[in-house]
This record gives C-alpha cells, structure tokens and sequence, in this order.
C-alpha cells in the first residue's frame, strides 16, 4: 500500500495491529462527502466508487479503488473533512485507521509523512492530467484514455473488462451519455470492444491504445 512503502516488517506489524476490519456491502457509503475525515482507508476485498457531488446536487464518478489501494487519506490530511462519497460498487472488506491513529503513526514513523506527500502529489499530478485532457483532446481520446485506466484494475485471465457503465465512463472522461454510447457502438463494431451492462471488455487494447494517443486537436462538433 503507498502510504507503507518503505517501512521495515516491524514497523508494519504495529500498523497492521493499529488496523479496524469492517465488511461492507454492495451499496453501502464508506464515508460521505463533507463530513469530517474520520480515518484512512485501505480495500482488501471488492470494490468502491469515489464520487463528488456538485452544488447543485449532481453526482459525478471520479475513478475506482480495487484492493491493495488506499482511499480517503487526502480529506485526512487537508482540510480534515472527506472530499467525495466512497460507496461499495461490490460487497467489500476494508481495514481503516482513525486519523488520530495515524497521526500518531506518523510522528513514530516519519517515512510516513514521506509517502503521504507521493500520494497527494499523485493525485494532484492525475487531476491536471485529467483537466488538460477535457480542454485539449477530442472526446474519442477521453473516453479510450478512461478505458484504459479502469482496465489496469480489471484484469480477467486474459481478458480485460472493464467494470463500469456508460454512465460512469462519460463522467469520468467528461462525455455525454449519447457521446459514451455512439464510441462504443462504433468501436464494437469494429471489434476493438464488447459492451454489455456494467461492464465493457476491451477486445484489442492495441488500437484503443492509438485512439488515446491520437495527438490531433478536438473537433468543435465532437468535443462532447
């Protein structure tokens, strides 16, 4: 897990005594947007959906947490209040550490504080990415770019699918839903895709791979 990299087995066996188990199911919300950053969270089982509700009520998927990834750290430790919903996408088993717990950790383990600062650059580092991508590249590219982040969590045998719907793929590459749909169709049809409910397995990650490397300028018509 990235906020434990580089610690000794010592050390990591006082975390791991430090840790809360919980089981949550399908549906559930981990914590909720606003409210204050009662603790860190890791996934050991499942999966959770991190989404952010606008001022006016909309909600919007910001990515996916698979097991091994740690999620909630950065309401934590800025600002102390939870920036987005965590809602199980699956029935899940999580271990957290209260706030308090871990601030303690990080005074007795500096190296900590360290990965905490990676982690919250990583996500800065993502969100500028995912930015430039909305005011440069066409919508095509977006989508194939999304696609291929959710697929390195969703490897299957041989198979890549990727759990997610349209829905959730037009929001998080900045889309519409008949946007969303029209690729797909497109690319399915083509065969570099199959999609059905919930999820899209990707057939030929080679020339998904080229539509998102597409270096072109957007289209004013299809910028979605």
């Amino acid at each position: 897990m990235s906020l434990f990299r580089n610690l000794d087995r010592e050390a990591l066996a006082v975390i791991i005594r430090q840790a809360r188990t919980r089981r949550v199911k399908r549906g559930e919300r981990l914590f909720v947007q606003g409210r204050p950053a009662a603790a860190c969270h890791a996934l050991l089982h499942g999966r959770v959906r991190i989404a952010q509700q606008s001022a006016e009520g909309k909600t919007v998927t910001l990515r996916f947490v698979g097991p091994g990834e740690m999620f909630g750290v950065i309401g934590v430790f800025a600002g102390g209040r939870y920036l987005a919903d965590a809602i199980a996408a699956a029935d899940c088993v999580e271990i957290r550490w209260s706030a308090s717990v871990m601030t303690d950790l990080m005074r007795r383990h500096p190296q900590i504080a360290l990965n905490v600062i990676a982690v919250l650059g990583q996500r800065f580092a993502e969100t500028q990415d995912r930015l430039r991508e909305v005011m440069t590249e066409r919508v095509e590219q977006r989508i194939a770019r999304t696609l291929l982040r959710l697929a390195k969590a969703d490897m299957r045998g041989g198979a890549i699918v990727v759990r997610a719907t349209q829905r959730d793929l037009g929001e998080m590459s900045g889309a519409t839903h008949y946007t969303v749909s029209r690729a797909l169709r497109s690319w399915q049809a083509r065969g570099l895709v199959r999609s059905r409910r919930n999820e899209i397995e990707l057939r030929d990650v080679t020339a998904i791979e080229k539509i998102a490397e597409d270096l072109s300028p957007p289209d004013a018509d299809r910028a979605g």
